[in-house]
């Protein structure tokens, strides 16, 4: 199994609507280990947040087939689970 050194968020939160205009937030969840003179950092998480009608949905994929079984990069995912569910949840109690 592969292990990450150091794991952050992507630098930006993307936003916008889907196909069916349910308005979405999407962070990544990058790793790199800092062996080496450029260390190469690797998408390891992609979680998208959605918010429709009714509900809000969260989809987590793992882009790096290690990054299941790590949990650091579960901790850190479902950090960051919350605080998109959050965001939208802040904007359902000003409605």
């Amino acid at each position: 199994m592969h292990n990450w050194e150091f794991m952050e968020w992507t630098e930006n939160i993307d936003h916008g609507t889907t196909t069916k205009g349910f308005p979405f937030y999407q962070v990544g969840i990058s790793g790199w280990n800092a062996e080496g003179p450029s260390p190469n950092k690797e998408q390891l998480i992609r979680i998208r947040t959605v918010k429709n009608n009714l509900s809000i949905t969260t989809h987590i994929d793992y882009l790096h087939p290690d990054a299941r079984f790590n949990l650091n990069a579960r901790r850190l995912a479902k950090e960051i689970t919350f605080y998109l569910e959050d965001s939208f949840r802040d904007e359902f109690s000003r409605t």
